[in-house]
């Protein structure tokens, strides 16, 4: 099998001590303050655009003269945007050593302001004020771009965001900034900044049918108590800051070592013998848990399972069909490669019907010496702890809203509810893994669940159809 890298995630369960905890819960709340800061940024710039579009609309313009207006009143400040960008970006390669950036054409109408920028970069080489006017350069360039994004020319990226934060952050709070912003590491800021990024993308995506599944909605902001708690945190590989102490303690940038319940070994007998790389790390909070999910490089031996066949009989393997395919294109053809074990062949094609009263129906058992185990039936972890959750919910109904007693009677309520979905995981992965294990190919139906799991339509007048059907089923599955 040949060796390859690939990303792997090795999941820890963290037991911080009081103070670590407090620290931790700091973190995400740094995290969640910048995405909450980068969807306002975004927010305040798509609703200025769309103000635009409509003011253009009710002017009698169709939609795609109103969009290409828009972009016509916002050209010469883009342009004048793009101009002093290269010209900071020029600085920045001449102050760190770096090959120069290749001459491009400015943009018509901004000749005059690139010559004059030119000759200023000319002045300074190996002078003092050369970073005087690197200073001047970013402040320029970051309050034009604040200018294009409250004019609705342009909507902020992540990149955009962090900087204008860093103009931002030492104003105080009731001015929109973040004065404690040294106390937690500057990653959780970042990995916030790209949280929104992605969220705001995959709303864009669905809006233009270019994302599958069900449409998503506008981006929403994060409460604290509501949305759950998590942040990334990343180092220089050169200088691992993220690394594991032995087996049992993990250590994180400004975090210091926190012990994880479950081993380690495995991962750092890895980075040990060079075969892994540490990327970063994720930290969520879970019910009563916080958890460490570390990302990293492994060299590690992977199956091939298809090979493309080359005229002159030269075998190139690849990891999947996909990618064969794309490398056959040119020419060739592309043979199965990938053997596999007795045990898979012994099984054969098994096909995994999915179902309200049985979690799967096999064509084949899992077992063939227990034709039973061709059904599968649900887990029914929900049913088992109703009685121990229904005890905690009325415990907590009967506190006083904002009072300790709430908050630990809350806690033990999220306990149960996060206790029932590490086991229902743990059986769906023991399920996968024993259908990957036993058999050669697995055809699944192709069935929407959720749908099939969602709440009936309806009011208490004129309910939905088979209300109580699908009650059962939401709450057994």
């Amino acid at each position: 099998m040949p060796q390859t890298e690939v990303l792997r995630a090795y999941r820890f369960v963290l037991a911080p001590s009081d103070a670590e905890l407090a620290e931790l819960s700091r973190y995400a709340g740094a995290c969640r303050w910048a995405y909450n800061y980068a969807l306002a940024k975004k927010t305040q710039s798509h609703q200025a655009w769309a103000e635009r579009r409509t003011a253009y609309l009710e002017a009698g313009l169709s939609e795609a003269e109103a969009k290409a207006r828009i972009k016509a009143d916002g050209a010469e400040l883009t342009d004048r945007i793009k101009v002093w960008d290269h010209h900071r970006k020029s600085l920045l390669t001449t102050t760190t050593g770096k090959r120069p950036l290749p001459a491009t054409q400015p943009p018509t109408g901004q000749e005059a302001l690139a010559r004059r920028l030119a000759a200023a970069r000319a002045d300074a080489v190996g002078t003092s004020r050369e970073r005087q006017i690197l200073a001047v350069a970013r402040s320029t360039v970051n309050a034009l771009k604040a200018e294009a994004f409250s004019a609705g020319f342009r909507t902020p990226t992540a990149t955009d965001t962090s900087a204008l934060w860093r103009m931002e952050r030492d104003r105080p709070k009731e001015e929109g900034g973040s004065p404690w912003w040294s106390e937690v590491n500057v990653y959780c800021f970042t990995s916030g900044f790209d949280r929104a990024q992605v969220a705001w993308k995959y709303w864009q995506n669905s809006l233009a049918g270019r994302r599958a599944g069900r449409p998503n909605g506008y981006p929403r902001f994060k409460k604290k108590g509501r949305a759950a708690d998590s942040f990334t945190l990343f180092h220089d590989v050169k200088w691992p800051t993220i690394r594991l102490e032995g087996y049992r303690r993990l250590v994180m940038p400004r975090l210091g070592s926190i012990r994880v319940h479950n081993s380690g070994k495995r991962l750092a007998r890895l980075v040990e013998r060079g075969q892994a790389v540490i990327q970063s790390v994720t930290v969520t909070h879970g019910g009563h848990r916080w958890y460490a999910s570390v990302l990293a490089k492994v060299q590690q031996h992977v199956p091939v399972l298809w090979e493309h066949v080359t005229d002159d009989s030269t075998r190139v393997p690849y990891l999947t069909r996909t990618q064969a395919e794309k490398a056959a294109e040119n020419g060739g053809r592309i043979e199965q490669s990938g053997r596999p074990t007795a045990r898979q062949r012994a099984g054969g094609l098994i096909g995994v019907d999915l179902g309200s009263r049985y979690l799967a129906a096999l064509s084949s058992p899992l077992d063939p010496a227990d034709s039973a185990t061709a059904l599968v039936q649900h887990p029914r972890l929900l049913a088992e702890n109703l009685a121990k959750l229904a005890k905690a919910q009325r415990a907590l109904s009967r506190t006083q809203p904002g009072s300790r007693r709430r908050a630990k009677a809350a806690t033990r309520v999220a306990r149960i509810h996060h206790q029932i979905t590490v086991r229902r995981a743990s059986f769906l992965h023991g399920l996968s893994k024993k259908l990957a294990t036993r058999f050669t190919h697995v055809a699944i139906e192709d069935l929407n669940l959720t749908a099939l799991t969602a709440s009936a339509q309806g009011t208490c007048d004129r309910p939905g159809k088979n209300v109580k059907v699908k009650a059962r089923l939401s709450a057994a599955s």
